[in-house]
């Protein structure tokens, strides 16, 4: 036979489900803590991505900047004084920035050299060129620009992407005749 043992008056009884409650917040915080993991995640891919369109975005005002300097200079551009063969080698007149002035040969010289500092301070690992080219898709970097010499300007612009694996970037902008 068994025997009820009565509870004392005023304890409470022991609950069967004791722990229980722990159990569902420990499970609460754990799906949490995915949860803000994801968002941090989310947040990170979102940083990379928009760096990466300011870069982008930089490359296409770069292009734009040049094409306006080749649009002001139609004796440079129609003599082919912007079809420079290696932009590294190129300089600046100062005089093209006095109101002396200079040839459209120089202009054109000057204009591209201060062109390709402006992308090499703006873009990371930034390289760029201009000449003329059938298709302007084509190259690799500044030092293989596949360039055809024939056909309109084209400005290529080459950059690296740190925070997307390093790989480089290409941006490139056709000058129609004018």
């Amino acid at each position: 036979m068994r025997k009820h043992i009565r509870q004392p008056l005023g304890l409470p009884r022991a609950s069967t489900t004791g722990g229980f409650t722990l159990i569902e917040v420990l499970v609460a915080v754990l799906v949490l803590a995915i949860g803000l993991l994801g968002i941090a995640g989310l947040q990170a891919a979102g940083l990379q991505m928009n760096n990466s369109a300011y870069l982008r975005s930089q490359a296409a005002v770069l292009t734009q900047d040049l094409a306006d300097r080749v649009r002001a200079n139609t004796e440079g551009y129609q003599t082919g004084a912007y079809d420079i063969g290696d932009p590294s080698s190129v300089s600046q007149t100062s005089s093209c920035f006095t109101t002396a002035g200079c040839s459209s040969t120089q202009l054109a010289q000057s204009d591209v050299a201060r062109w390709r500092a402006a992308v090499q301070s703006l873009l990371p690992g930034g390289e760029g060129t201009i000449c003329q080219d059938d298709s302007p898709d084509d190259g690799a970097s500044e030092t293989s620009p596949a360039c055809s010499g024939s056909g309109n300007y084209v400005i290529k612009i080459w950059w690296r992407n740190d925070r997307e694996g390093g790989d480089k970037y290409r941006y490139e902008t056709e000058i129609r005749a004018l």
